[in-house]
């Protein structure tokens, strides 16, 4: 059990380092990290604001980059964009699943790409709830 923690704390501060923001109320990351498996806290809010923070910054970033695209070609991109896959791919090139909290029975949890996906947009809630629109921003268009 102890070394799971050392584990996973490690994995926790590489995380920090790649998202490169320091958590004011580091809290917020935590609550992100726990997968609705746990009883008690977990991140399924923050997945459902964070699916909106990311909606939000990647329309603003297709319309400034698409000045004369029309809504439908604007919903066919975003649509690509923000798809469980590309969350997932995302959660995977931040090597986001061994910080995930969750239940021990559940070990096939993480391989998950729904979970994955719904890990990222967590965190992505946990960033603009700590730093704002801009950390949240800086994060989904690197």
């Amino acid at each position: 059990m102890i070394s799971e923690n050392v584990e996973h704390n490690k994995a926790k501060d590489a995380l920090i380092k790649k998202l490169a923001h320091n958590f004011h109320n580091p809290t917020l990351l935590d609550e992100a990290l726990h997968h609705s498996s746990m009883v008690g806290r977990n991140n399924e809010r923050f997945e459902f604001l964070g699916d909106r923070v990311l909606g939000l910054v990647i329309s603003e970033t297709l319309m400034n980059k698409y000045p004369q695209a029309d809504e439908g070609e604007l919903a066919k991109r975003l649509s690509a964009l923000v798809s469980r896959e590309s969350c997932s791919e995302i959660a995977q090139k931040f090597n986001m699943a061994s910080t995930l909290i969750h239940d021990q029975q559940n070990d096939n949890i993480m391989l998950s790409d729904n979970v994955m996906a719904n890990l990222c947009e967590a965190i992505i809630a946990a960033l603009y709830l700590d730093g704002g629109l801009e950390v949240a921003s800086q994060f989904i268009n690197e």
